[in-house]
Parts: C-alpha cells; structure tokens; sequence
C-alpha cells in the first residue's frame, strides 16, 4: 500500500518517488502507474504532528473529498474528521456527521488515522458512522515500551532479540482488545 499525504499545495509522498517525470505527474496518473503494480493507494488529509511533520488541519471539506476520490481513482480515503496522529492531547472534536455523510457517498473506504487514545466508544461509533479501518499504531507502540520497560526492569537479560520480543505479547493482547471493541 503506499500513503500520501495531501494538502493546499497538492501532495506529498510519504514513500519516496525516485522518478522525478513520475513525481510531476498528475494525481490520477501516478495512482494508475502504482495500480499497475497491484497496489493500493490511501490518500491522508488529517491533522497533528507525524515523523516530525505537524499539520494544523483540522477537518476535511466534504465537496473537496468527493472531488478528489472522483478525479484520482484512490482505493481509500483518510479524511481529517479532528482525529491526530498520535495520542491525543487536548478536546476531542470528531465530526460524526461528516463521516457518515462521506460514508454514504463514497464509493472508497474510509481509514481513521490518529486512532489512539480514543474510547471504545467513540471508536465504536466511528465504525457505526462509516470508518472501515482504524490506525492505532501510537497505542501499540506504548504497550510495547511499558511491557519492555517492565522486563528491563526485572531482569538481567541483555540480547536485544530477547528485550524487543518482550513487548511482543502485550501489542498482540492490545490487538486482540480493539479488534473486540469493533466486533
């Protein structure tokens, strides 16, 4: 799957684009050329800071989105709904109506991206509304370091396998947690 990200100015790759003629090529016709490697594309429009990147969007323009699913051919579509990357800091403002408005007139399915930290709740109604997959990746990522931490703790064992392993256990439980809370 390859991720971009777009905004104001067009888009940017979060995978590399080698090939500068590729590069300036339009929307459409580059998502043709990775489809023509099997391959899907996921288009992000969503706010908070991400591998040092901040966005201050905050939410998506609906006419904007369905323009853009229709002019590009995208497989998904990560809107800004007022979900950030990361865990979240600050009050939640998630637009449910916007959700299940794009839900209901795109063809396209919808990805949260900025998952973590949200309740069952909200994230049950966000599948409710229309969101077909959740991004969570900060949530697995700090069971991993409370679980390693743990083990550093408590023992002595240095073979960094050993040490990365031990945070294994605790993503698959948190894993097997959300996927509970969207049955």
């Amino acid at each position: 799957e390859h991720l971009f990200k777009f905004n104001k100015d067009g888009f940017i790759s979060k995978e590399k684009i080698q090939d500068e003629e590729l590069r300036q090529n339009s929307k459409s016709n580059l998502i043709k050329v990775i489809h023509l490697d099997n391959e899907d594309v996921t288009f992000e429009h969503v706010g908070g800071i991400e591998d040092d990147v901040c966005s201050d969007i905050v939410l998506a323009d609906y006419d904007e989105c369905l323009r853009f699913v229709e002019d590009t051919g995208v497989d998904s579509l990560a809107p800004a709904i007022g979900t950030v990357h990361g865990i979240y800091k600050g009050k939640l403002k998630i637009d449910f109506d916007l959700i299940k408005k794009l839900s209901d007139n795109l063809s396209v399915p919808l990805v949260m991206h900025g998952g973590s930290g949200l309740s069952n709740d909200i994230l049950k109604k966000a599948v409710k509304c229309g969101i077909n997959k959740i991004n969570v990746n900060s949530d697995l990522q700090k069971v991993w370091h409370d679980a390693v931490l743990k083990f550093i703790n408590k023992s002595s064992e240095y073979d960094p396998r050993k040490v990365i392993m031990s945070g294994k256990d605790a993503i698959i439980k948190e894993i097997d947690n959300k996927l509970s809370i969207l049955k």
